[in-house]
């Protein structure tokens, strides 16, 4: 458990800096099931986050 964890949250940063460079949702998803070897789902769900994080920052300034 301790491992998924660990693997969300760094792809979750790393969905964060994909976002910042203008890549599509089916892109992160892709290139994150290679790199993190998560399923589809939480990739997907690691993008989410991401997502809403860049937003509330935007929103914020």
């Amino acid at each position: 458990m301790e491992t998924e964890m660990r693997l969300f949250g760094s792809c979750m940063r790393w969905a964060f800096g994909r976002l910042q460079e203008g890549l599509s949702r089916e892109e992160i998803k892709k290139r994150g099931q290679v790199l993190f070897g998560l399923n589809s789902r939480y990739v997907d769900d690691a993008r989410l986050k991401a997502q809403a994080v860049w937003d509330s920052q935007k929103e914020l300034l």
